[in-house]
């Protein structure tokens, strides 16, 4: 199993002060290159004019003096940007049929409710008449709103299917729209709001690395000495007499105990590089790929976990799928704390944590405005239930300490748990719900 981390360091003015100097005066015109690319990569006469990736490369090698590698890097970087705006264009339709379903839905129980106050407003009563001519506005906004989501559905598809050009603001629409609202936004003049998004906008320079390149990548190598790494980048530009500028780095390496970027480097493994500046401050990435090796088993007992809101169900069986224990952990502020407690336990005993494998995302796409009190409370469930981000760093920190994340079938979970080990265990719904998961991950069968 091969996960991929990212590694982060800072770059300090005392050892890398060169180095930041030619960042500085390379990033805004790497990004302006990388603009010209998405734009050219987007356009309908892209395949007319470039019959082969190698002549657009060619190209924009030619036409902006760059070396061929450093065009390489950014033509990979904007096709993987361009496949993850489809995708994510691709959830955003699912998501917009779900709402859309339960608009009309929604439209439908209350041009139900009219109709039935229609009749009874002949009678003149003024407490009903209120209600009806209420009720009547909030059908018609209901229907505004349905016909503006029908339009952003449409324009979606139309993309999508016509394989159209996706708009993108670089440097973010908010932060585009600020210079409209100077004084809102606490911004001087209007110079001292396009400093700000220049900024905003230009802030990463990536070095995409390849296999078949030395080191990984060779644009931008690190080499171990010492305790740190001696930073060595080529220059952008072709046919100069001095290439390339050194520096060096403290990057702590909290995976493995090993030389991962050494190791990777040996392997012809690929290494991807991000310079990012975060305010006045430059730093350092690195995209690293890790053979995970999982030291737990699900054969000697498995640990169920029961997320809810504000709590994890904690059960643990034994190697016949017997309950040995069970604990209720209290969330709040504190989830990666209690979750690296989870992890450490997992690691002493041996066993593989079992988890649901839940999807919030079609039921938050559901979700409309609610009136009642008891439907202001499942929303702000659904909206603070961060299911995703739990799974993902269970997941991500599982890998990483060699603990393996079993992510189970939830159908029935709670419901099977509640008829059988309710009374006959003595246990809440909760509980029972974690035993089934712990169960389920061993290969049992309830």
């Amino acid at each position: 199993m091969i996960k991929k981390y990212t590694l982060e360091c800072r770059l300090d003015k005392h050892n890398n002060l060169e180095l930041i100097q030619y960042f500085d005066s390379f990033i805004g015109y790497y990004n302006k290159v990388t603009r010209v690319v998405w734009h050219i990569m987007q356009s309908k006469t892209y395949k007319e004019n470039f019959k082969k990736k190698s002549h657009f490369v060619t190209y924009i090698c030619k036409k902006y003096n760059l070396l061929k590698r450093v065009v390489n890097s950014i033509v990979k970087d904007v096709e993987g940007n361009i496949k993850k705006l489809r995708e994510l264009k691709k959830y955003e339709i699912k998501q917009l049929k779900l709402k859309i379903k339960a608009l009309i839905e929604y439209r439908k129980e209350q041009s139900a409710k009219l109709e039935t106050l229609k009749k009874r407003v002949v009678n003149n009563d003024l407490r009903v008449l209120e209600q009806y001519r209420n009720l009547k506005i909030k059908v018609y906004y209901l229907s505004q709103k349905i016909n503006k989501k029908n339009l952003q559905f449409s324009n979606l598809e139309r993309v999508i299917n016509n394989n159209e050009k996706i708009r993108l603001c670089y440097g973010s629409k908010i932060e585009f729209k600020k210079q409209y609202y100077l004084q809102l936004n606490k911004l001087k003049s209007h110079q001292s709001w396009k400093n700000n998004f220049l900024k905003n906008r230009d802030k990463v320079i990536h070095y995409v690395g390849s296999g078949d390149e030395s080191y990984g990548n060779q644009l931008f190598n690190l080499i171990p000495d010492g305790l740190g790494y001696k930073i060595k980048v080529r220059k952008h530009i072709p046919n100069i007499e001095y290439k390339y500028i050194n520096g060096y780095c403290h990057l702590k390496n909290y995976i493995t105990n090993t030389n991962i970027i050494g190791e990777m480097q040996n392997f012809n493994r690929p290494l991807t590089y991000r310079i990012i500046r975060r305010k006045n401050k430059w730093y350092l990435q690195v995209v690293v790929e890790v053979e995970v090796n999982i030291v737990t088993r699900n054969n000697e007992g498995v640990i169920g976990l029961d997320y809810n809101e504000g709590f994890i169900e904690l059960s643990e069986t034994d190697k016949a799928g017997n309950l040995i224990n069970n604990k209720r952990i209290i969330i709040k502020d504190n989830v990666k704390e209690k979750l690296s407690g989870i992890l450490k336990h997992a690691l002493n005993v041996g066993k593989d944590i079992a988890i649901e494998d839940l999807n919030f995302n079609g039921t938050k796409g559901k979700m409309i405005k609610a009136k009642s009190k008891r439907g202001k409370i499942y929303n702000r469930m659904l909206s603070r239930l961060g299911y995703g981000m739990y799974k993902e760093g269970l997941i991500n920190s599982g890998a990483r300490n060699g603990i393996g994340i079993l992510l189970i079938n939830p159908i029935n979970s709670s419901k099977n748990g509640a008829i059988l080990y309710n009374e006959k265990k003595k246990l809440t719904t909760h509980q029972s719900a974690s035993y089934v998961i712990a169960r389920r991950g061993m290969g049992l069968k309830d």
